[in-house]
């Protein structure tokens, strides 16, 4: 690096990656490997070279994904023919690809549990949780959710303190939501208030010709 280009590296960001568990089947590592494996790795690779930087590293979502969930509220349920298993049933939300587009991009999993008027319990059914949206608006594709599941249920989905606030978009001209701090004492403060019809067209503008 020094030869080619004049620098020496003295800081080098290793940047993310460390796991969290979005379902059961994720086991991420701890931290102390990843650190070590990360170490190790660059050691080895800059053996030699002269070259000794300070490490940095960006564990954003390992330090928060896990301490944020998001509501939704059942809106329709209807079951209709599927080609693949007969049937299929649908649990439509009141969100979808504008606050979580993760499922939609790269096939994102999530632990989806029902919250009130009570949580999973006794039989359940397979249904898939579906989006306001139009298009592909399927968010959490046959899950397990209470076979007495009915509109007006909330149900959270675990797991999305790192990315949703992030990425929520107006797609489909929606709002994006508003997010609350839950405090250890059961009270609650709004961090981020709910968009307004107002602000999401106020970048509208109409030429005087059409006036």
């Amino acid at each position: 690096m020094l030869k080619k280009h004049g620098y020496t590296a003295e800081y080098l960001n290793v940047g993310g990656g460390l796991g969290v568990q979005y379902t059961s089947k994720d086991q991420p590592m701890g931290m102390e490997d990843y650190c070590r494996l990360i170490v190790e790795t660059v050691t080895t690779t800059l053996s030699g070279s002269g070259i000794d930087p300070v490490l940095g590293q960006e564990p954003g979502r390992s330090l928060v994904a896990e301490s944020g969930l998001t509501l939704y509220r059942v809106g329709v349920i209807k079951t209709v023919p599927a080609q693949t298993i007969g049937r299929r049933t649908y649990v439509a939300v009141d969100g979808g690809l504008s606050d979580n587009p993760r499922p939609a991009l790269y096939g994102s999993k999530y632990t989806v549990e029902r919250v009130a008027p009570a949580p999973n319990e006794g039989d359940s059914q397979t249904v898939t949780v579906s989006g306001k949206h139009c298009e592909t608006d399927k968010l959490f594709e046959d899950i397990a959710l209470p076979a007495d599941l009915k509109v007006g249920d909330l149900i959270q989905v675990l797991c999305t303190g790192a990315y949703n606030a992030a990425m929520a978009s107006n797609y489909n001209r929606y709002q994006r939501p508003a997010m609350a701090l839950l405090r250890e004492d059961g009270t609650h403060t709004l961090i981020q208030r709910r968009e307004t019809w107002e602000e999401m067209l106020s970048r509208d503008l109409l030429p005087d010709d059409l006036k």
